[in-house]
């Protein structure tokens, strides 16, 4: 996974076991990611199941995370990087062998040639994430338990769900904090 933190570099390929401090009104950004480190695929967060905090003994209830005061996280954010990016078509037609004419080939005029005609257009990727945020409630401090749920699609139309389990330290300054 890829993590984008408050007032820190990006970091790529994390594991999912890296515990990472979450102060208040900072926030934590986690897209996924293939093994071969492509980011803008068609991976996405899908759920978090909340578990435990601060005691890892006892589970959290759909009321303490309603309540702003009791909740270690804000509600996540599931959202998108759009980004648009120059992308080649290769135009109609059979390339044929002809005599180079072209004169930035300086060396090269007259020797065999073959090409195709190219077109740019942009491409709009998207990078899907999710972001967690402080409350900003000093008071609340421990590890935060939850699981992460995202979804694979191969094909555009299959879904697979893949699930596992990041840490996150809330209000812990002299926890392990993300290495820049």
């Amino acid at each position: 996974m890829l993590l984008q933190q408050s007032g820190y570099p990006d970091k790529p390929n994390v594991s999912g076991d890296t515990p990472v401090n979450l102060g208040p009104k900072e926030y934590v950004n986690i897209y996924m990611a293939e093994a071969n480190g492509n980011l803008r695929v068609r991976i996405a967060p899908y759920a978090v199941l909340a578990s435990t905090f601060p005691d890892t003994n006892t589970f959290l209830t759909v009321e303490t995370m309603k309540t702003d005061t009791l909740r270690p996280i804000s509600v996540p954010n599931f959202d998108v990087d759009v980004d648009s990016m120059p992308y080649l078509n290769y135009g109609d037609g059979s390339p044929a062998w002809n005599n180079t004419e072209d004169k930035n080939y300086q060396y090269l005029t007259g020797a065999p040639e073959i090409s195709q005609s190219l077109t740019t257009s942009n491409a709009t990727i998207y990078a899907p994430y999710i972001q967690f945020q402080g409350t900003g409630v000093p008071n609340l401090t421990g590890q935060l338990t939850y699981g992460l749920v995202f979804v694979v699609t191969r094909d555009g139309v299959t879904q697979e769900y893949f699930y596992f389990d990041p840490i996150l330290m809330i209000n812990q300054p002299n926890s392990v904090r993300r290495q820049s």
